[in-house]
């Protein structure tokens, strides 16, 4: 054991939940490292929303997810930013001894006394658009990562979630022709969101049929009333699809309640020494948004005071 460094924390996750995480760490003094498993640091903000505007996480009135991101990065100290591993994907949390935990990745095995499991809902694979014409499409966009490409553009959004208001918002300042087809009457996300947006057009509750293309790429998307059965026609530039993502999340063996890691109301998970916050965990009643997992952090390093004698 001598010669192996052994970890006051070990975090595994690097969205936004497990920087806030890390960075109370850091700030605490604790010996800790981040385990994140993708080339970049900043989770689901930074693959697929970043340029999704923040609302709702304290301290900051707006933000984009990117700039959150750069903003939590750049809060830690030089000394300390080299603690956030990327392609480090966690595959196994087993105990070592009585007081460490051996954690192992596909490249490497770290030591700690304790781990914070963050790692949000892990690998997220889009659900596609499934209608005749779609596969191969190569203006079909599952991901929002920029928006001046789109200036005057005819776009066509899928989906009525919240990702999807946020994307017809935002695409909307940069071109008047936008239209948001959801398969409902009413909006699983926040409809207040795009109140007000003149140039706007929604089309509910309203399916895609078919898509005509010419070379790989979608000229023209059917939609088609779910109760009338009347078709319609949208020439378009670009198809944003937002119906929502398959998550493929390991558990680590970890003791499950419905969709999630069970954990106590200290944010302890079924193996000692194991925590977990963020979109991994579940509770009754459990939100999944950034400040919940924040405060979920906070609980955390509350309980680490007394275990690690702070």
């Amino acid at each position: 054991m001598n010669d192996l460094h052994i970890y006051d924390i070990a975090i595994i996750g690097g969205g936004p939940v497990g920087l806030n995480a890390a960075l109370l760490a850091d700030q605490q003094g604790y010996d800790f490292i981040l385990l994140e498993g993708q080339s970049k640091l900043g989770g689901q903000l930074v693959e697929l929303y970043p340029e999704k505007e923040i609302l709702d996480l304290s301290g900051h009135q707006s933000i984009l997810a990117k700039d959150y991101i750069s903003w939590l990065l750049n809060r830690f100290p030089d000394t300390s930013i080299n603690r956030l591993l990327t392609h480090q994907k966690a595959q196994s949390i087993l105990p070592f001894d009585a007081q460490t935990l051996k954690i192992t990745t596909d490249n490497d095995t770290f030591f700690a006394k304790f781990v914070i499991v963050a790692s949000g809902l892990g690998v997220y694979m889009p659900r596609l658009l499934e209608c005749h014409g779609a596969e191969g499409c190569r203006n079909i966009i599952y991901a929002l990562h920029r928006l001046d490409f789109l200036k005057d553009k005819r776009v066509a959004i899928m989906g009525g979630g919240d990702a999807a208001l946020d994307w017809a918002r935002d695409i909307s300042k940069h071109t008047p022709h936008v239209t948001l087809v959801h398969r409902r009457n009413d909006f699983r996300g926040n409809q207040a969101v795009i109140e007000g947006i003149k140039t706007l057009t929604i089309k509910k509750p309203y399916v895609p049929i078919t898509i005509d293309k010419i070379d790989d790429e979608a000229t023209q998307i059917v939609i088609e009333h779910v109760d009338t059965k009347q078709q319609e026609t949208l020439d378009v530039d670009y198809i944003f699809v937002n119906y929502g993502h398959i998550p493929v999340s390991s558990t680590f063996g970890l003791e499950k309640d419905g969709p999630g890691i069970k954990v106590s109301r200290a944010m302890d998970t079924s193996t000692p020494q194991v925590f977990a916050i963020g979109d991994v965990c579940h509770y009754q009643n459990k939100k999944r948004r950034i400040d919940v997992g924040i405060g979920e952090a906070h609980k955390v390093f509350e309980n680490l005071k007394s275990r690690l004698g702070r």
